[in-house]
């Protein structure tokens, strides 16, 4: 072998090294995976290697603002204050007398500035990262329609492991709460602060529940069963029509129930509960079988939260019969919007005088499962 080859062996030799030293470099700058955020030292370090060249690299400042968002849900929902204190020391971010409002109003204009540099070259990447923070900053302060509408739409993309923490969230502070709420109460707030399927209702009251003043509800009477493929034509209106084609034509698990029987339970109340506590179980069983699973301090609450989710029950409204079944008595729109159903009996009387009388049923939201009364 020649000096030369031997030379250009020596070259080749090192091109090679010297590009699997940049590849491990780009592996280090790559975003992080959510359940790789345990060690706050190695997140800190991240997020400086990446604000070295994020206002000149638009990759790297996508990334950071991807990884700041991420830093920010752990630490929120975990309630790890000393991390979000530094994450907020890293972007340089100050509030002043200890005041949240300036620090969360600062911290999503900071991750605004990384994805608007993001934006030269990664324009998909910057929008839905904007439309996200947008969401998380301005819609969930708002928890009204479009709140709810845009959770479905962010769940269809690559932040739904973001989102999902966010309504998680949502759903813990309901459970919290929901303990302390008398039995008699517990459908109607339930209702009014988690009823995902019938956005509608959503905008209609104040956080303790209490009816906004001036509210038109008459929007609200669109949010009526049905399930997927049923073709129902009923009237929207006639509530009786629509609820005896549902309990025809749909499947118990496509209404969130574990039985036949349990269908004559359709209520104008009762199929918010149903739809509400399917949603969340199955962004539950969604998360915890995600590809992108979160940190392991994230899974944990999570398994918490379904825990609690699953030893949490409440009264449903009170049984309804139409004219086609045995007796009939008028259906009124939704309870939750006019008063709350305090008794634990109910006694209903058809055109005949018939007497049918009876103990309200009781639902187990985290299981689906109507527990007595079906």
């Amino acid at each position: 072998m020649s000096g030369f080859q031997i030379l250009s062996k020596k070259i080749a030799i090192c091109v090679f090294f010297v590009f699997l030293l940049q590849c491990k470099n780009n592996e280090k700058s790559a975003i992080k995976s959510l359940k790789s955020y345990v060690n706050l030292d190695k997140i800190i370090q991240y997020d400086r290697t990446l604000e070295k060249t994020a206002t000149t690299n638009p990759q790297a400042a996508c990334y950071l603002a991807r990884h700041r968002i991420r830093w920010f849900l752990v630490s929120r929902f975990n309630q790890k204050t000393e991390w979000f204190k530094k994450l907020l020391d890293n972007a340089e971010i100050t509030c002043g007398n200890n005041n949240s409002q300036p620090c969360a109003r600062k911290f999503f204009l900071n991750l605004e500035t990384l994805f608007n540099l993001c934006k030269k070259k990664f324009p998909e990447k910057s929008r839905k990262g904007l439309d996200f923070i947008y969401w998380q900053a301005i819609e969930k302060t708002k928890w009204n329609e479009k709140f709810f509408r845009d959770a479905n739409k962010l769940l269809q993309t690559d932040y739904k492991t973001e989102t999902r923490i966010v309504l998680l969230g949502a759903l813990e502070h309901f459970l919290k709460l929901g303990k302390k709420i008398p039995q008699k109460k517990r459908l109607t707030y339930f209702i009014r602060i988690l009823s995902v399927p019938c956005p509608a209702l959503a905008d209609k009251w104040e956080e303790t529940g209490a009816l906004l003043k001036g509210t038109d509800l008459s929007k609200s009477k669109f949010c009526l069963p049905d399930c997927t493929g049923s073709k129902i034509k009923e009237p929207m209106l006639d509530f009786a029509r629509r609820r005896r084609q549902v309990i025809k034509n749909c499947s118990p698990e496509s209404l969130g129930l574990q039985s036949q029987a349990a269908k004559r339970l359709i209520s104008p109340d009762n199929y918010l509960v149903f739809k509400t506590s399917q949603f969340y179980r199955q962004m539950l069983v969604s998360l915890f079988n995600s590809s992108t699973l979160p940190a392991p301090s994230v899974h944990k609450r999570a398994k918490k939260i379904e825990e609690s989710f699953k030893n949490f029950n409440l009264w449903l409204s009170y049984p309804v019969i139409d004219r086609f079944e045995k007796g009939f008595i008028e259906i009124p729109l939704s309870f939750a919007p006019q008063h709350t159903p305090d008794s634990s009996w109910f006694i209903q009387i058809d055109q005949y005088k018939n007497i049918r009388m009876g103990k309200r049923p009781v639902f187990n939201p985290g299981e689906g499962k109507v527990i007595s009364g079906d």
